[in-house]
């Protein structure tokens, strides 16, 4: 009879966790299909101002002007015309965008009805902004429906008007004037060559630079500080910080030196994508060395009187802890490169759920270990007596 029992609640136990399974994958897709409305609908995914953009700059890096031009509002045009000055316009419109440092397809907004404090009027969306001749004009886009029902998103017909007047004010670097033609000419993802070869050089002196600057700021800054306040933590345990510092003052200048050197906008895009990895990876690392540190720091206060407590339960808090920063940097990281994180928690929470009623046995266990460490009614060395056989 007991191994009936053992064997049904087994057999229930597995479909429960088969049942969690296909609520978190369920609520996984219906993330996907929430984060993308209205993409099934129009094959150019003008559904939002950030898709848009980015299609067209996916577009016109690889020479398809012919696809690109239909991110244009040219309803003003003639339709001869359209197709005739619709590739040049999107070629012109590709290099003011590739040339501005400061456009940052990242900053656009994903939600299909635009960014309401953008602009006063809701079917408006800033690209970038330009100064000529004290006069500011703005590359915009406009939602425009189509005959379909459906809304998208295209460079207004004034903004269209402006391209060739931006197209001449953008010029090549300075410094393109002193190298050879191939260097210029030559480009790999749309940036020149010259250009990469500046974004290596950036590297390779900055994980130099970088490492000398963050142990002085260590030296300079933080053992004064250390002295002062804590006499009597080692100096020594301050290496743990001199390589997130590294990492974390290397993003900051690498993103400075890219405003300069200024590769396209698409590459801009995926390194700046890579640069938050790294930036939300040398916090989370810089956070667990704190919380080493606070932990040792508390384990030498409770060693000589609360020995158990200090061998038990400060590195399961501290593992806690640790979890905690690693899944609060992933979901930063998931931000950034914009991912709707709320919709995937709530994903994840409703497998969490099922799973959780599945597991009752383990966590009750596992609550029920942490209890009895907190409370600490045996020690080490106590002479315990049980009635279990």
């Amino acid at each position: 009879m007991t191994g009936s029992n053992q064997r049904n609640h087994s057999h229930t136990r597995s479909r429960i966790v088969r049942i969690a399974a296909t609520l978190m994958l369920a609520g996984l897709c219906l993330n996907v299909r929430a984060g993308t409305p209205g993409k099934d609908t129009d094959p150019l995914n003008r559904y939002s101002p950030q898709s848009a953009v980015y299609s067209f700059l996916e577009a016109s890096h690889g020479h398809n002007y012919t696809r690109a031009w239909k991110y244009l509002d040219l309803r003003k045009l003639p339709e001869d015309q359209r197709i005739k000055d619709g590739p040049q316009l999107a070629q012109q419109l590709e290099k003011i965008l590739d040339r501005d440092a400061r456009f940052d397809v990242a900053a656009m907004s994903q939600n299909p009805s635009g960014d309401d404090r953008d602009t006063p009027d809701p079917n408006r969306e800033i690209v970038d902004t330009f100064n000529v001749g004290g006069q500011s004009l703005r590359l915009e886009l406009e939602r425009v429906p189509l005959h379909s029902g459906t809304s998208v998103w295209l460079f207004s017909s004034d903004s269209v008007e402006r391209i060739p007047q931006l197209a001449v004010m953008v010029s090549d670097a300075p410094i393109e004037r002193y190298l050879p033609a191939k260097m210029v000419d030559w480009k790999i993802l749309d940036t020149s060559v010259w250009r990469w070869i500046a974004l290596l050089l950036v590297a390779i002196v900055l994980a130099g630079v970088s490492r000398a600057i963050s142990r002085l700021g260590v030296v300079a800054v933080v053992n004064p500080l250390l002295k002062r306040f804590a006499p009597h933590m080692e100096t020594s345990t301050l290496d743990v910080f001199v390589a997130p510092l590294r990492l974390l003052l290397s993003v900051a200048l690498f993103r400075l030196a890219m405003l300069w050197i200024g590769p396209s906008a698409l590459l801009r895009l995926w390194l700046g994508r890579t640069l938050a990895l790294f930036f939300f990876l040398a916090l989370a690392w810089l956070s667990m060395g704190i919380i080493d540190m606070a932990v040792s720091s508390t384990r030498t206060l409770l060693e000589a009187k609360q020995r158990a407590f200090s061998y038990s339960v400060l590195p399961l808090i501290s593992r806690v802890l640790k979890i905690t920063v690693f899944c609060l940097a992933v979901a930063a990281v998931l931000s950034d490169w914009g991912y709707n994180t709320t919709t995937i928690l709530a994903g994840l929470g409703v497998g969490g759920i099922a799973v959780a009623l599945a597991a009752q046995k383990t966590i009750e266990n596992f609550f029920g270990g942490i209890s009895v460490i907190g409370d600490r009614p045996v020690s080490v060395g106590d002479y315990c007596k049980s009635n279990l056989q």
